[in-house]
């Protein structure tokens, strides 16, 4: 993932795009999947891999500030969630986390995330 840090930063400054009044706005959810990398492991389609699971429906079980706060550290979450643990014991990889984006763009991830 550090060898990749030169293009995420590029890829997440073209995340962030102008509004109408000039500011930067959220940067799209679609563009963080893509700078953190989660379609390696999940699958560009969000569909799950060997590697993750399916990131479909999510809605069901998270909030977006869980969902923001996992992505942040989520061994910590995962340890104290009997659902998630079991569901990490099914996958040969740890789940890494987004800990390079800030609350915002987690945030924005999360809320992406959520509406698929």
């Amino acid at each position: 993932m550090f060898k990749a840090l030169p293009i995420a930063v590029v890829l997440l400054a073209a995340a962030c795009v102008s509004n109408n009044s000039g500011g930067a706005s959220a940067p799209s959810g679609l563009a963080l999947f893509r700078v953190a990398q989660c379609g390696d492991c999940h699958g560009t389609d969000l569909a799950g891999t060997e590697r993750g699971p399916s990131l479909k429906g999510l809605a069901k079980n998270w909030q977006q500030d869980t969902l923001a706060a996992f992505l942040g550290d989520p061994q910590t979450v995962i340890s104290k969630d009997a659902r998630l643990a079991a569901l990490d014991m099914s996958y040969s990889e740890e789940m890494p986390g987004c800990p390079d984006l800030s609350d915002i763009q987690r945030g924005a991830l999360a809320s992406w995330l959520l509406t698929r």
